[in-house]
Parts: structure tokens; C-alpha cells; sequence
């Protein structure tokens, strides 16, 4: 999916033909779902379906308020989101959820595993080796929040969304919607994805660190006046 949604990144700046870019994704998405039961993964696909459109016929006010407070704060939200579903799955029936985690390969369930097994860590712990010593069954946490909570640590997890929102804020800063929304996808797509963890995945990772052509261009400036400076005094 993310090469995909690379795509439309690099695709945005001309905001050329979408058409058979739509059919393109289809085939991508249906193939997956036919042929290796990607169910998870197609739905991504498909969703960026309508991306396009809006991207395309649309015009996004970067400076709406709701819109960049949902981009600015959208991991914290889903890390309530997923919180709020987890703690609902463990402690009601409700069938609605008992559906999603069979459709989404136990993910919930192991989830809870987890969480009874590990609790939450502050500074991380290595579950997977530790499950090996009594347990032989499939076990994976497949969200990143969680994956966070229990594997890497809250203290971690905090630094990421702290990350997060500020990049958010600076690449809305210089109008750059189709990034902000990049990363937003990637956050609604960590529920139920290690999205965070795999930078060969999900290259958007990279932009929680890069340097931004604002960040060039002040050093390029400030070396600049510092030179003119230099010689007007001399």
C-alpha cells in the first residue's frame, strides 16, 4: 500500500490523469484479496481510491481548523481508538467486534492475550522470547499502538507522538497537505499494522526525521547574512 500511496504523493505535485491509476489500484487490491487473503491490505488499497478523487477535485484548505487539528493529533486519537476497542472487546460481547476480529485474523484476541500475559512496559520488554518459554501457539500484536504499550515502551510510544504531531505542524506550515495526509493514513492504518516499525514499509517514516527544504533554506540565509555581514565590516 505504501508504494502506492508514494504515488499519489509524487502523482499530487502534477495532479496528472487519475483514471487508470484507479484501475491500477483495483486490480492491485483485488489480487491481493483473491489470491493471498490480504483482506486487511486490500481494504488500504481501496481506500485510497477516494484519496485520489479528493485530491484531485477538491480543493483542501490546509488552514481549516478541524482538518488540521484532526491531521495534527490523529496518533493520539487512534491510540485512544484502539485503547477504547481493546478494552471494549475484552470486557463486552458485543458481536460487531467478535466479527472484525475473525475478518482481521484474531488480532484483537491476541491483542488480549498480551495484555494479560505482559501488561503494559515503560521502557519496553522483549514478549516474543518470553512467550516462547510456555506458550507454542500464534502470537502476534499487530497494532503498533499496543505494540508500543507493551513491546517498545510508553515512554517511547510518547516520543513518537510527540514526533508525529510536530512534523504534522511543519508540513502544514509550508501547505503540504498530501504529506500531512500520508501520515495520517499511516496513523489510521497502525491500528491494526505495525506501521511504525518497519521504515522499509512504510517509507513515510522518514519524514518524522528529515530535513525539510525550510530547515536548507534557513541555513542557506543565515550563511548567507553572515557572510554579507562579515564583509560589510570589513
Amino acid at each position: 500500500m505504501y508504494i502506492l500511496l508514494a504515488d499519489i504523493v509524487l502523482w499530487f505535485e502534477k495532479k496528472g490523469i487519475i483514471w487508470w491509476r484507479i484501475v491500477i489500484y483495483l486490480i492491485i487490491g483485488t489480487i491481493g484479496w483473491v489470491f493471498t487473503d490480504s483482506r486487511l491490505a486490500s481494504v488500504s488499497i481501496y481506500m485510497l481510491i477516494p484519496l485520489l478523487l479528493v485530491l484531485k477535485y477538491l480543493n483542501i484548505d490546509h488552514s481549516n481548523k478541524i482538518l488540521s487539528s484532526t491531521l495534527k493529533y490523529l496518533f493520539e486519537i487512534c491510540l485512544s481508538v484502539s485503547v477504547v476497542i481493546e478494552n471494549m472487546f475484552m470486557t463486552h460481547n458485543y458481536e460487531v467486534l467478535n466479527r472484525f476480529d475473525t475478518f482481521s485474523s484474531a488480532r484483537l484476541t491476541n491483542t488480549e492475550i498480551g495484555i494479560k500475559l505482559f501488561g503494559y512496559s515503560i521502557f519496553g520488554q522483549d514478549i516474543y522470547t518470553r512467550i516462547l518459554q510456555f506458550w507454542s501457539g500464534w502470537f502476534y500484536i499487530d497494532s503498533s499502538y499496543y505494540t508500543f504499550l507493551m513491546e517498545y515502551g510508553i515512554a517511547l510510544l510518547i516520543c513518537a507522538a510527540v514526533m508525529y504531531t510536530i512534523t504534522i505542524k511543519k508540513e502544514l506550515r509550508k501547505g503540504d497537505i498530501v504529506i500531512s495526509i500520508a501520515l495520517g493514513i499511516a496513523a489510521l492504518d497502525s491500528l491494526i499494522c505495525r506501521e511504525y516499525f518497519l521504515i522499509e514499509y512504510n517509507v513515510f517514516l522518514l519524514a518524522l526525521l528529515a530535513k525539510t527544504n525550510d530547515f536548507e533554506n534557513y541555513k542557506f540565509d543565515s550563511f548567507a547574512t553572515l557572510i554579507n555581514s562579515e564583509h560589510n565590516t570589513k
